[in-house]
């Protein structure tokens, strides 16, 4: 366009400012507050004094431009204001609905982005919703002007190509005022945000050691920086024994252990960020999609397994979000209601049908509908009285298909029939153990029979200790087929988790060594990340149906984090009645606040668009103490 020929026939302008940024006037608030937060930010030690396109970066980034103060009135994008958008190096944009409403905003950032600088354009999103033009009925609440959501064409106009703008978010529960500024601080001096996150953290751990470290004198300081530096985890001489005795007595500084009211307000904050995550999978029928991306959701089938898992991660949770009783029962009895024009419920076809299936269904999706089931039952809020004989027929139901994938002994299948090559499964066994947990709480028997559950518990609980693997390098449990060498982190947390809940409510107890890989397992997740890998296992077999041999495979990914907590939380309501040494107690409850407090809202937000089954059982991990209210 003609303004970005001008620009381009131009001599090159010195850059002047950092940054320009580009508001509407109604969110001058929030310009005035980055404007001083960014020319009062001190970089790091490391990030000052590098080099940035050519030049050394100053301790603080300033000057930055905003147009009240440098432009005093400024009615249209005129000379000056052009020539101070080519004299700074990033565009911060003050995304609002008014922002994106406003035709100077817009036009400030096509004229920036005309200039070459797209790359440059940082968003700062303090209201309304990004790409809310493309859910219908929410457009007005849009927060990005058309220049931001737009690429621009070889004119410099505003084109149909969609636009990926970097955005930090100061929005409830989003980025925060601190992790917004070190995102456009990192965007300004195009550095990685990791990077100059750890650098902050590490520069306010050092602040606060030097802090501690001038408030004594003499002697004392040495002994008390020795001493701090130790509970921190230097690697000095007695660091384990100095470690030892401040948790012994939970009086740890430098890994002091985060209240246990700020654990649970946290907890909360968590399930409502997963809780609305989970909100994408409802369908209008009353099942649940598999997937929150509304993209995929068109394509997917319906899926027992998911929705289950689901209904019941909802169903245990104390806030049943969007859900009321009415709707969360509607979505309980969706797997056994007849399909249009069928007379077979989905359930029906997909695990009894009347002919014999030549790809048999694994055995997951039953077992979450015994849980779910169980668990619906055991709250009758959302069931009427009139329907409760009918939640039992289809217990019953379920329970009568999981039969096919029993084996005598206390194993359970991941695929029905006795003739097969693939014997019982560690992941299998632990699902089938947290369906027959939930029968015994809600006090319902296993095919009619109360002592039938009971002498599956105990087998299905005794097996999966036998099945445990005491390795070199690590403890837990194995997977099948090409997996059994090794040990999966995930699957080992949920068994934990599983056994240690059977020995709360069934009384079986955990063999010592087991207990004891456990608690230094928990212990352990205090120093994880949120990154920490999560692992698939594959489990095949070969089938033999009406004399035909069937090869059915399946693979299922293990989440650490939700059976961490619930392991932990285990643990927690077990040592109350089973007294341990207090550093252990504390060395565990340092793992939970850290998972909850310290990465939690990462993890959850992982949730968002994402499969139904990681918002689920991360809603289940999350939803212990509610339930612990519960009952």
């Amino acid at each position: 366009m003609k303004e970005a020929t001008q620009a381009a026939r131009e001599e090159d302008v010195e850059y002047k400012y950092w940054a320009f940024i580009s508001y509407s006037h109604r969110d001058e608030v929030w310009a005035t507050w980055i404007h001083r937060a960014l020319e009062t930010y001190r970089l790091p030690k490391g990030v000052a004094g590098s080099d940035f396109q050519g030049e050394k970066v100053p301790p603080r980034l300033r000057p930055v431009f905003r147009d009240r103060d440098e432009l005093a009135g400024g009615a249209d994008l005129g000379t000056k204001l052009r020539r101070h958008l080519r004299e700074s190096r990033t565009l911060i944009v003050v995304c609002s609905p008014k922002s994106a409403k406003s035709k100077w905003v817009n036009e400030e950032v096509r004229y920036f982005k005309s200039l070459g600088r797209e790359h440059r354009v940082l968003c700062l999103v303090v209201g309304g919703e990004p790409y809310a033009t493309d859910m219908p009925g929410q457009e007005e609440m849009e927060c990005f002007p058309a220049a931001i959501r737009f690429q621009l064409d070889a004119a410099g106009a505003i084109s149909a190509q969609p636009a990926e703008p970097m955005a930090a978010d100061v929005r409830p529960r989003k980025d925060g005022k601190s992790s917004a500024l070190l995102k456009l601080v990192a965007g300004i001096l195009d550095i990685g945000y990791d990077r100059l996150k750890q650098r902050e953290a590490r520069r306010q751990k050092i602040r606060r050691l030097q802090w501690l470290a001038g408030s004594v004198g003499g002697l004392l300081v040495g002994a008390l920086g020795y001493l701090l530096l130790a509970d921190y985890g230097v690697a000095l001489p007695g660091r384990d024994t100095i470690q030892l005795e401040l948790d012994k007595r939970d009086a740890s500084i430098m890994r002091r252990v985060a209240d246990d009211e700020k654990v649970l307000a946290t907890l909360q904050q968590l399930r409502g960020t997963v809780m609305k995550a989970m909100e994408q999978a409802k369908s209008g029928d009353g099942w649940l999609h598999q997937s929150l991306n509304r993209e995929q959701q068109e394509e997917l089938p319906h899926d027992t397994c998911a929705h289950a898992q689901g209904v019941f991660a909802l169903s245990r949770s104390q806030d049943h979000g969007m859900w009321d009783d009415a709707m969360l029962m509607e979505s309980v009895m969706q797997p056994f209601v007849p399909q249009a024009g069928k007379t077979l419920s989905f359930f029906e076809e997909a695990f009894h049908p009347p002919v014999p299936s030549l790809k048999p269904i694994d055995s997951c999706g039953a077992f979450w509908c015994v849980a779910m089931l169980a668990d619906v039952y055991h709250n009758p809020a959302p069931i009427p009285s009139s329907r409760r004989q009918e939640v039992l027929k289809h217990l019953v139901e379920v329970q009568e298909v999981l039969e096919l994938y029993r084996e005598d002994g206390g194993g359970w299948r991941m695929f029905p029939g006795v003739k097969q090559s693939a014997p019982p499964n560690v992941y299998s066994g632990s699902l089938a153990l947290l369906a027959l947990l939930e029968c015994k709480k809600a006090d319902l028997p296993w095919l009619g029979s109360v002592e039938k559950r009971e002498e599956l518990l105990q087998a299905t609980a005794q097996w999966l200790q036998t099945q445990f693997h005491q390795g070199a390098k690590a403890a837990g449990w194995r997977g099948t087929g090409e997996n059994r060498y090794e040990v999966f982190d995930g699957l080992t947390l949920q068994v934990y988790a599983t056994l240690m809940r059977a020995w709360n409510e069934a009384g079986i107890a955990m063999p010592p060594h087991i207990l004891q890989a456990m608690e230094s397992h928990l212990i352990s997740c205090a120093f994880r990340a949120p990154t920490f890998p999560v692992a698939s296992g594959e489990f095949e077999s070969e089938i033999e149906i009406q004399g035909n041999k069937i090869s059915r495979k399946e693979a299922y990914r293990f989440l650490w984090y939700p059976w961490s907590l619930m392991a932990i939380d285990e643990w927690m309501k077990w040592q109350k009645t089973n007294a341990q040494p207090p550093e252990k107690i504390v060395r565990i409850r340092r793992a939970r606040a850290h998972l909850i407090a310290d990465i939690g809202d990462e993890i959850a937000s992982t949730a968002e668009n994402n499969w139904l089954f990681i918002a689920a059982e991360t809603l289940y991990g999350l939803s212990p103490a509610a339930t612990e209210r519960r009952d």
